[in-house]
């Protein structure tokens, strides 16, 4: 191993080894980005971009160090923050015969908490971040006013039948009134403007 010693001749490497160790859900959230990086607002008409990625916060509990949320979302009509949690159908921690033993049901509780303990922390702190990206990247992006007190779920990876079969029974019906979650087969093809019209956020 050696350090890059310049970005611009190192960054075909640097990408390489992101892709050699990021996870299924990581380019999930990679493919969403594409599509709705707060950068392309210079050439896309985007209502709602994706402000920041794997946001980590101290734990509230004891036993544990940090919680860690994979996406954050800005609305810019509403000039409101929205976290989001991404999961792929395969992942374990959405399984569970009793919802008690859904690990993403505690996941997401944990991180509701964050937002409520830290909401005007978490508003001032992207205040500024929105002010730096602006000069930096020249674009219009409104600074944020407000935080959506929920974190959805978004589930992708499945198909047809998954979701009539296995998703339906193990998941939907458990969980329907637990957290909010956002069901879409390929994350590629997914409207963020639809998520939170059909997740009432």
């Amino acid at each position: 191993m050696r350090p890059i010693e310049n970005f611009i001749e190192g960054y075909r490497g640097i990408k390489k080894n992101c892709t050699l160790f990021s996870g299924v859900e990581a380019k999930g959230v990679s493919k969403i980005c594409k599509n709705y990086s707060y950068a392309l607002t210079k050439s896309k008409d985007l209502s709602v971009v994706v402000l920041d990625v794997e946001i980590s916060f101290r734990a509230l509990e004891k036993d544990k160090t940090q919680d860690r949320i994979d996406m954050l979302l800005f609305e810019k009509g509403k000039k409101r923050l929205i976290f989001c949690e991404v999961k792929e159908f395969s992942n374990s921690e959405i399984w569970a015969e009793k919802v008690e033993n859904i690990k993403v049901v505690e996941q997401i509780r944990r991180y509701n908490a964050q937002i409520e303990d830290k909401q005007d922390q978490i508003i001032a702190a992207y205040n500024n971040y929105t002010k730096i990206f602006k000069d930096l990247f020249q674009i219009s992006l409104p600074e944020p006013e407000k935080i959506c007190p929920t974190v959805p779920l978004i589930i992708f990876g499945f198909d047809r039948d998954q979701l009539k079969g296995r998703f339906k029974d193990l998941f939907k019906e458990k969980i329907e009134s637990t957290i909010i979650y956002y069901p879409i087969g390929n994350v590629s093809s997914i409207k963020l403007e639809n998520l939170i019209k059909q997740c009432n956020l």
